[in-house]
């Protein structure tokens, strides 16, 4: 698929904060250097998940005439929509203010052997707001839906966003390593999409990351950021 790919910076530069949160953690996981087009189409692609996810909460807190988004509403969100559904069974979410254990996926692209099983608790909740690493997303989220969250809720979208930048990363660094790639790339996020979301839910995904690359060259085209290293984008 041919998309619009901003330059890159192996450095944060001027980054956003969003951005180089993301960035931090697909480097982390993945012990690759990450190229900005891959961050973006990440970025893009949590965004619409947990945006779909808050609206089917919302849709369920609403018929139980609830004023905020609970841990219950969420997993009901997934049960209650196919797409989700079949991205779910990677990151169940329990409904007693804590989610159950999520194992990433076993890749259709990559041999068993490369597959390293990863276990992990969702959603534990937390007095401290600092514990959300994806805080800020998830209140513009919430804002733009004109509904909250529980404490309890927050803290299991926010560990979603976490398992959800995780396996989009864990995916392409697997298909990157196998074409022999350094550098984890746009083309690679993408082949994790193909690998992770069904029917609908991945050509909205898609699109959503030709919208915010053309919008990420917007602003660089701008000045509103500095990004340095070009070379480094998608060694294809």
């Amino acid at each position: 698929m041919s998309t619009p790919t901003p330059s890159t910076a192996d450095g944060d530069g001027q980054m956003r904060p969003e951005l180089s949160l993301i960035k931090g953690s697909m480097r982390r996981g993945t012990k690759m250097s990450i190229s900005k087009g891959a961050v973006v189409a990440a970025g893009a692609v949590v965004r619409l998940i947990l945006s779909e996810i808050i609206a089917g909460a919302q849709g369920v807190a609403a018929r139980e005439r609830k004023e905020e988004i609970t841990p219950k509403h969420i997993k009901c969100a997934f049960a209650s929509d196919a797409e989700l559904a079949s991205i779910g069974h990677y990151w169940l979410v329990g409904s007693g203010g804590t989610a159950g254990s999520a194992e990433r996926p076993e890749s259709r692209a990559a041999a068993p052997e490369e597959r390293e099983a990863r276990v992990e608790e969702l959603g534990e909740s937390s007095d401290s707001t600092d514990a959300h690493q994806y805080g800020t997303t998830i209140e513009r989220l919430l804002r733009t839906k004109g509904c909250r969250a529980s404490s309890e809720g927050f803290s299991v979208l926010d560990s979603l966003a976490n398992q959800l930048v995780e396996g989009l990363a864990g995916e392409a660094a697997m298909l990157a390593t196998r074409a022999g790639k350094q550098t984890l790339g746009l083309n690679d996020i993408e082949g994790s999409i193909e690998l992770l979301l069904k029917g609908e839910l991945q050509m909205l995904a898609f699109a959503e990351v030709r919208e915010e690359l053309s919008q990420e060259a917007q602003r660089t085209a701008a000045g509103q950021e500095d990004p340095t290293d070009a070379a480094a984008e998608e060694a294809q």
